[in-house]
């Protein structure tokens, strides 16, 4: 079986910037998306207004 970031990681590039919401997994997406981009952020969707 394939990790499900394995084509997704394919696709980024390593200026891009990655934005993941607070999960119980959010940690572990992290630590294999961090070497592929410049930038990793958690962010818990109640407290980004922005997007939310």
């Amino acid at each position: 079986m394939k990790p499900p970031t394995e084509g997704f990681g394919k696709t980024l590039e390593a200026t891009d910037e990655v934005v993941i919401e607070a999960t119980g997994n959010s940690m572990a997406a992290a630590r294999v998306l961090s070497p592929l981009v410049a930038r990793v952020v958690i962010a818990n969707p109640l407290q980004v207004k922005a997007i939310a």
